[in-house]
């Protein structure tokens, strides 16, 4: 009985250690408490009594376990403490998406579709309060509603079909050495398989996303306008910076021109980027606080602002040609930050230096710039407005019913330089229909002889001016930048006379159909690398191949062409040369009618008969030679200088040549 007793103490003694031990993860200390209560409770027979004075085997276990489990006096070093809490958190954040994995997958589909409902039901909210602000405090008026669209999405079908091709460019001999080595089966080639097999089950499921858009909320005809913007509710240099009490002293016109910030074309993206950071940096405070909310709410995966890492990683997904094009946008933007916010925080370290010389937080640091810049660039419109020049702007905007809103700063922000950026203009989003675009193509060429009234016009022959005579001006438009591109179905417009920016429909709406524009015409690449979107109207880029394909057709085409021309223009000679003769003999008729009734009149030789007689005719004497030579000589006719058609008698063939180009075109 007493050893059955001793038994069940032990077993519930080693089940306490057990729980200790499961508790503090600690095995080590797990055998000490097993060892201990087996010390304790272990029957003492006569024969293992001390003798002596010699220390039991529990009495020799208490001091080493006491020494053992005390505490370590030691402090963990800051580096592992900082190791420990990365890797706590990881396991946090791992334990979370599992959680929200595993309840994904038990949440019905007709449940998902209801949270869904309640998504887009929030998303109307915001929407119609954004609308409503636009209406109410901007003035624009509109047949459209916002709403959230769902969009196949084609950018990620690329990035998936780059990522497959790539996998399967890979030699499968590639890392035979490595089978003798794996303890694991397959090769490359059933990567690829498998690969294959996973893309061939979800072909019939596209992945899609949702895209807030504007949608028609009655039947649209061709001709009506769509959207209307007055001109004060245009995010301009003008009327944003130039009519704020704090941009105009630090950005207005005087401090352009004293900076050299004076080309549109170059400026007035930065510029506007720097007027959407500091309304940013007011917050509700600021006047266009919707409007930075709904530029907050914008996605802006724009692959030139990953980093150069992201960018090598994922080559293979987005391609070479748009690396290269996102890795020039990154240079000449980190060259912008440094010419603009350099000359700023040097000189107004008050407004833009980082506060407390701290960078964290920092308003205009250059992630900030980037962010900024890539909604700025991927919004804006670059149009001539007449009420935007300079001599007509400070006067146009005070003249509006309502006035520009004012802000007014609370808080000081400061900052640093850091090394960044300008960029090459990217294509802005430009108007849509074929005749619009053929227009302005025309409108950017400038005049020469034009007579500019402007003064600013002329002012920068680098600036681009319309064949009127007034610049270009970069802009946002708010409501109107939320159209998403599509068919040509919008052409955009200044309204001099209304003082309204305008959208007028090219193609008939439904109502609840989505209304569109088309921003670029550039290939894919372009679009990818500014805008981080793909559409099926965006056409592919073309490949080195066949860009030289391409060439050399259009190499054989030109000389084709120049073949003809040389003909026609030796044709051209034979005609002008016959009419010349027949022009010299009828004025070289002295008798009139007499000579012609006495059939004296010279017929008119054809071209052979004239080449034959062309040498003899230079080798004889004056007194021989033809009346019509003589009349070509005789500086009294008033043919010397100007023969048929205006030309210059007996030109050189080079510059009839050149005549001959100018009238063909």
């Amino acid at each position: 009985m007493p050893t059955q007793i001793i038994s069940v103490k032990f077993f519930a003694a080693a089940l306490l250690a057990a729980s200790i031990a499961k508790q503090t993860r600690n095995l080590q200390g797990a055998a000490q408490y097993y060892y201990f209560a087996a010390a304790l409770d272990a029957p003492v027979s006569p024969s293992s009594s001390p003798k002596d004075g010699a220390e039991s085997s529990s009495d020799m276990m208490r001091p080493v376990q006491r020494q053992k489990s005390r505490p370590s006096k030691r402090q963990t070093s800051p580096q592992k403490q900082q190791q420990q809490q990365q890797q706590q958190q990881q396991q946090q954040q791992q334990q979370q998406n599992q959680h929200v994995e595993n309840n994904e997958q038990q949440i019905h589909p007709q449940e998902k579709q209801q949270m869904k409902h309640i998504s887009q039901h929030t998303a109307k909210s915001e929407y119609d309060a954004y609308m409503h602000w636009c209406e109410a405090v901007l003035g624009i008026r509109s047949v459209v509603e916002i709403k959230e669209i769902e969009y196949v999405d084609h950018l990620r079908i690329l990035y998936q079909e780059n990522e497959y091709e790539a996998l399967q460019n890979t030699d499968p001999k590639e890392f035979e050495w490595l089978k003798e080595y794996s303890t694991t089966s397959g090769s490359v080639d059933e990567d690829i398989s498998r690969e294959k097999s996973a893309q061939s089950q979800t072909q019939t499921e596209l992945p899609t996303k949702l895209v807030r858009g504007l949608v028609a909320k009655h039947d649209i005809s061709v001709g009506d306008i769509v959207i209307s913007i007055p001109l004060y509710s245009l995010l301009s240099v003008p009327s944003t910076i130039d009519h704020d009490p704090v941009l105009s002293r630090i950005l207005g016109p005087k401090a352009r021109e004293k900076y050299g910030w004076t080309d549109t074309l170059e400026y007035e993206v930065p510029l506007l980027v720097i007027a959407v950071l500091y309304h940013r940096s007011l917050g509700m405070e600021s006047p266009l606080s919707h409007y930075i909310d709904v530029l907050l709410g914008t996605p802006t995966d724009f692959p030139f602002l990953w980093s150069n890492q992201e960018l090598r990683d994922n080559t293979d997904k987005i391609g070479e040609g748009v690396k290269k094009l996102a890795k020039g946008i990154q240079k000449d933007l980190r060259e912008m930050y440094d010419r603009i916010m350099g000359k700023l925080v040097t000189e107004h370290s008050d407004l833009f230096s980082p506060p407390n010389g701290e960078l964290e937080g920092w308003m205009y640091s250059y992630q900030n710039f980037q962010w900024a810049f890539a909604l700025v660039i991927s919004r804006h419109h670059y149009l001539p407005i007449q009420d935007l020049d300079y001599r007509n702007a400070q006067s146009e905007l005070a003249s509006e019913n309502k006035k520009v809103v004012q802000s007014t700063p609370q808080h000081t922000i400061e900052t640093t330089l850091s090394d960044s950026t300008v960029l090459e203009v990217v294509p802005p989003a430009n108007q849509p229909t074929d005749s619009w675009v053929d227009l302005a193509m025309n409108e950017e060429k400038v005049i020469d002889d034009a007579v500019v009234e402007n003064p600013a016009a002329a002012a920068d022959d680098d600036d681009i001016i319309t064949a009127s005579g007034f610049f270009k001006h970069s802009f946002l438009a708010p409501l109107a930048d939320m159209i998403n591109f599509g068919p040509p179905c919008l052409t955009g417009s200044y309204n001099p006379d209304e003082h309204v920016f305008e959208l007028i429909a090219t193609c008939p709406f439904q109502a609840g159909q989505e209304v569109t524009f088309y921003y670029s015409s550039e290939c894919a690449d372009v679009i990818i690398a500014n805008y981080a979107f793909l559409h099926p109207l965006v056409p592919p880029c073309a490949t080195l191949d066949e860009v030289k394909e391409k060439s050399e057709e259009w190499k054989n085409q030109a000389m084709d062409a120049e073949e003809k021309l040389w003909k026609a223009h030796r044709q051209v000679d034979v005609l002008i040369g016959e009419v010349l003769e027949l022009e010299s003999q009828l004025q070289s008729c002295e008798s009139g009618e007499d000579q012609v009734n006495e059939g004296q009149l010279h017929s008119i030789p054809s071209s052979n008969e004239r080449s034959k007689t062309v040498g003899d005719e230079t080798s004889s004497d004056s007194e021989t030679t033809p009346s019509h030579q003589k009349l070509r000589k005789d500086s009294s006719s008033r043919n010397h200088e100007v023969g048929v058609r205006g030309r210059m008698n007996e030109p050189s063939h080079e510059e009839f040549d050149e005549q001959i180009m100018e009238e063909l075109g």
